[in-house]
């Protein structure tokens, strides 16, 4: 019940991918009341919201907003393939984040929601920044854009011309050159 309750507070991706405070602020707590709570149930926290917060997709149970109730999702395997492939550097980062969270909680030696709110929190934020940023053009990239059939080319701005500001001068001379020109036609 526990689970399926700290589920539906982390399913809403778009409100927790740019905050991930909030899932700490709320789930951290909760593991550290008077609950007798085990050390792998914080670990298996810790992984849920670092993979909601790297908004993860969900392949094999159905979440809908705050619920979660773990029924079998009824999804086909290309579909499941599509997901997998789009969230490959978010599972391959999700699977280099979890041994490190599993060491940093054990060295702290800290309350569970202190974890959260600083390591975890301060850590996502860090990943989540870095996954944000622009990634430049491989080869790679467009040889997979040129098989989709797009066609990227760079278009040439090295007009050393550039438009006189308007009521310039500049602007005015322009206008009468171009005015001179379209007379001597």
């Amino acid at each position: 019940m526990l689970c399926r309750s700290i589920s539906g507070l982390a399913s809403r991706h778009h409100q927790w991918r740019p905050r991930p405070d909030r899932f700490s602020k709320l789930v951290a707590p909760v593991l550290d009341g008077h609950w007798d709570v085990p050390e792998d149930f914080k670990l298996i926290a810790a992984r849920m919201a670092t993979f909601e917060s790297l908004s993860i997709h969900h392949t094999c149970c159905e979440c809908r907003g705050t619920v979660c109730p773990g029924e079998p999702r009824d999804i086909g395997d290309e579909d499941i393939e599509e997901f997998l492939e789009e969230d490959s550097r978010a599972i391959e980062i999700l699977h280099e984040l979890l041994p490190e969270f599993e060491a940093k909680l054990a060295e702290m030696s800290c309350s569970f929601a202190e974890f959260m709110e600083t390591y975890w929190k301060d850590r996502m934020v860090q990943v989540l920044e870095e996954l944000n940023e622009p990634q430049p053009m491989t080869a790679h990239n467009l040889r997979e854009i040129r098989h989709l059939g797009v066609n990227l080319q760079v278009e040439d701005n090295n007009d050393d011309e550039t438009e006189p500001e308007y009521g310039s001068l500049e602007y005015y001379m322009a206008e009468l050159d171009q005015i001179m020109e379209e007379v001597d036609v």
